[in-house]
């Protein structure tokens, strides 16, 4: 599958790593074997990085859709929202970004699109661990 995941417990950081043809059925798959790994807790930090993703298949529409119904689902519990960087070189990046800003004061979600790796580290206050972070993705690779 060209998603994986690695946890990082002591930076609370949930990192999603996606290459080569990939699809929003298989993150959304990654994202729900993370969800039941012994290491993942409430309000970790997301990071999901699409910088290797040759051909990019995603239903940002359905994505989106879905992500919102949870979050609202989990929001009604009394969980806290994660706070999600995605990190991505696609030119729709820009718009989808400023599409979900002009409606996220109706969402239950917090989204940041980065250009890279470093911005989003930065958008998450995970500076400290740059180095670590940069790594994680040469241990994710096949």
């Amino acid at each position: 599958m060209p998603c994986r995941y690695h946890i990082d417990a002591d930076q609370k950081l949930l990192y999603y790593f996606c290459y080569g043809h990939s699809t929003s059925a298989e993150l959304l798959e990654t994202a729900i074997e993370s969800r039941r790994d012994p290491l993942c807790s409430a309000n970790m930090l997301i990071l999901i990085d699409l910088l290797l993703v040759s051909e990019l298949d995603y239903d940002m529409p359905e994505l989106i859709k879905e992500t919102i119904a949870e979050n609202q689902n989990r929001q009604s519990r009394g969980d806290v929202l994660e706070y999600t960087a995605i990190v991505t070189d696609s030119p729709y990046a820009e718009m989808m970004e400023t599409t979900i800003r002009l409606i996220e004061s109706d969402l239950p979600i917090n989204l940041n699109f980065s250009l890279s790796l470093k911005s989003a580290i930065l958008w998450l206050g995970l500076q400290e661990y740059e180095g670590e972070i940069l790594a994680i993705p040469a241990l994710l690779k096949i």
